[in-house]
């Protein structure tokens, strides 16, 4: 009859330990505790701030980051965020990136988004532009455990740069494609720019009038 060895048993109540272990490591981890202890004053502040664990799922988000993507804080606690939220263009490249330095140490040349940067996110209303900026979730170890980040919604800001863009390139092409010569002048009384019709009107070329 087949038994179990004492050096079988061994073996198999060591990936237990360790599996304990690594769990404990994340439960005992100073920043998400201090995160949660923080929770009604991150509800307060007017920016979002979001908690990302190991797997890229969502650990921690505030109300304003709940009601941005269209949902609950309870709702949303488990979620993948790469692959729920991110577009699909984005999301396979940012989270090799992000996985790649989970469980190591932090290194100065390890970026896992571009921090300050733009970046489109899908929420219940449609895609959103948001500004972020990032830092690492660390362990007792100072092993990285996942990631706290800030973000603004910039969306309005972004639309309205694009029409202010739409306005000037309107502008600029009414003013150097009109059949009249036409002239921006500055207040000391010199030529600014100049169009087509009035290089030609008066004979000289662009560069001869600036």
């Amino acid at each position: 009859m087949a038994g179990i060895s004492k050096k079988s048993s061994r073996s198999r109540s060591i990936p237990k330990r360790k599996s304990k272990a690594r769990a404990s490591k994340f439960r005992n981890f100073m920043p998400l505790g201090e995160i949660s202890a923080m929770r009604n004053y991150f509800n307060l502040v007017s920016v979002i701030l979001m908690a990302l664990d190991s797997k890229g799922r969502i650990a921690f988000i505030n109300e304003k980051g709940a009601k941005l993507l269209g949902s609950r804080q309870s709702a949303l606690i488990g979620k993948n965020w790469f692959k729920e939220f991110l577009l699909k263009s984005e999301r396979g490249d940012l989270y090799k990136k992000f996985k790649s330095v989970i469980g190591k140490k932090e290194q100065k040349s390890v970026k896992i988004f571009y921090d300050g940067i733009e970046q489109s996110i899908k929420t219940s209303s449609g895609e959103k532009k948001i500004v972020w900026h990032n830092s690492f979730l660390k362990d007792e170890d100072g092993v990285i455990v996942g990631t706290f980040s800030s973000g603004e919604d910039v969306t309005r800001s972004v639309e309205l740069r694009k029409k202010l863009q739409i306005v000037d390139q309107q502008f600029r092409d009414a003013f150097e494609y009109a059949a009249i010569g036409m002239a921006i002048v500055s207040p000391e009384g010199r030529f600014v720019s100049v169009n087509k019709s009035l290089c030609k009107l008066v004979g000289y070329r662009r560069s001869e009038l600036l």
